[in-house]
């Protein structure tokens, strides 16, 4: 039973760790001097879509990306913005997210969530509540997380550093496993970028180092290197991560495949 249990976790803590990937936002932070480029902020505007450009949020909004963890093993999450409630300077949206199998129907999911977008002039926090598909003869697992995304858009110039934390929780065979983690990020540069889904020439890269205790034990730890890449009126086109090194390494892409409802800025 124990087996199947653990299953059904691990099951709820890769989808945990592919729904909630997002850069982390600035619980604290500090400030150094931008090194070149600003980047403006267009805040408070219609629709929810401009609340963090780096984030948008309009509704109808559509985002299918790839993610691949070495040969033959990909998976696709699709997102998909339902719902937007905007007043004054707080937004409100929900999205729904679907992590799949490449070629097999969308009733066998692999995994499904609902995330609750509240975006406060700027700031991002994300809120989200999934379950995920155990092996066959196993048990599934859910998953429960609350993580800040990105900051205001205006403090996201070259050299802008924050540091933030995430709760998590995971469940099977009726078992609550918490965990937390903590990130510290930076904007590294602003550059070209591409992906399946297009070339874009002015991406923003954000390189992370986050340290997450193991659900269970809050002494164990494991630390991943994260590069994301950021298109404005788009948001994240591409993320890479790393755990461990030499031979234990485990490295990923996720990037964009498709998009609908989204006018990048070129």
């Amino acid at each position: 039973m124990f087996e199947r249990a653990a299953a059904g976790l691990l099951g709820a803590i890769a989808l945990g760790a592919c729904l909630t990937g997002v850069a982390a936002a600035a619980s604290k932070h500090h400030e150094p001097e931008p090194e070149s480029e600003a980047t403006p902020a267009r805040r408070g505007q219609s629709g929810g879509a401009e609340c963090n450009p780096y984030f948008p949020i309009p509704t109808g909004a559509r985002w299918v990306f790839e993610l691949s963890q070495g040969p033959g093993d990909k998976l696709r999450r699709v997102v998909e913005v339902k719902s937007a409630e905007r007043n004054g300077d707080f937004t409100r949206v929900d999205l729904e997210q679907t992590v799949e199998n490449p070629g097999q129907p969308s009733s066998a999911a692999a995994g499904r969530a609902t995330t609750n977008v509240q975006c406060d002039d700027g700031a991002v926090v994300l809120t989200v509540k999934g379950s995920a598909a155990g092996p066959p003869g196993s048990p599934g697992g859910t998953v429960t997380a609350r993580t800040q995304a990105l900051p205001a858009a205006d403090k996201l110039a070259v050299g802008y550093a924050w540091r933030s934390e995430s709760e998590i929780e995971t469940e099977a065979q009726g078992q609550r496993f918490p965990s937390r983690a903590t990130r510290g990020s930076k904007v590294e540069a602003i550059e070209p970028v591409t992906v399946p889904a297009g070339t874009f020439p002015r991406a923003l890269r954000i390189g992370s180092v986050e340290n997450v205790s193991l659900p269970g034990d809050p002494n164990r730890r494991m630390t991943q290197e994260i590069v994301e890449w950021y298109v404005r009126g788009l948001g994240l086109v591409k993320r890479e991560g790393r755990v461990g090194s030499g031979p234990n390494t485990i490295k990923s892409v996720e990037q964009l495949v498709q998009y609908s409802g989204l006018t990048p800025d070129k």
